[in-house]
């Protein structure tokens, strides 16, 4: 399941970088850019808390 959510994390990273890259060369709607980009942030800070509740999960079950 990590793995998973991993390259989940990974792929919002690479969007994050394309939609900078699209901002800062004034493609596309400013506006509807800086939209994605505050929900790519939150989507981010949920896969993050997402793996941390797995990985106490996986340890929990070891222990």
């Amino acid at each position: 399941m990590c793995r998973i959510s991993f390259y989940s994390l990974s792929s919002s990273y690479e969007l994050e970088t394309q939609l900078l890259i699209c901002s800062r060369r004034k493609y596309g709607i400013q506006e509807n850019l800086h939209q994605c980009l505050e929900l790519v942030v939150e989507i981010q800070k949920m896969l993050f808390a997402f793996r941390k509740s797995v990985a106490e999960a996986e340890q929990n079950l070891v222990s």
